[in-house]
């Protein structure tokens, strides 16, 4: 059986606020966390964040990927990818380097494409010089 690139297995999953819940504060975790009910505060992760088509979100968001199905107001900082599906409404302005937008979504707010940070490369030792002498 194939699964769609953006399906994630049960196990890839870290956390999880359901349908139903509210929670006010700050989420900072690895990995992936979907939110399905209504959330207020601030999100910093290493990892992904999944806005469920029932969620609820005023936040300040900050991960690798972020998906959104539901409603989120508040700045995005998405530093791999942000996926804005079908019926999905942000309203907050957004910096990432990958936006991918469904039909039928409703964005209000301004987007900054920036490059995705790369790791410095580490420094090169010089090769020895090599003499003319024969």
């Amino acid at each position: 059986m194939l699964m769609r690139k953006d399906k994630l297995k049960a196990d890839d999953i870290v956390g999880m606020l359901g349908n139903g819940t509210t929670f006010e504060g700050v989420l900072k975790f690895t990995g992936t966390v979907r939110i399905d009910g209504v959330f207020t505060g601030e999100v910093d992760a290493d990892g992904v964040v999944i806005i469920g088509d029932t969620a609820k979100v005023n936040a300040q968001i900050h991960a690798d990927t972020i998906i959104i199905h539901g409603e989120m107001h508040g700045e995005v900082h998405a530093d791999k990818s942000l996926q804005l599906k079908a019926g999905g409404k942000l309203f907050g302005n957004v910096k990432t380097s990958s936006l991918v937008i469904e039909n039928g979504v409703i964005f209000d707010g301004h987007c900054q494409m920036v490059r995705e940070e790369r790791r410095p490369l580490s420094a090169v030792e010089p090769l020895p010089q090599v003499s003319g002498n024969s």
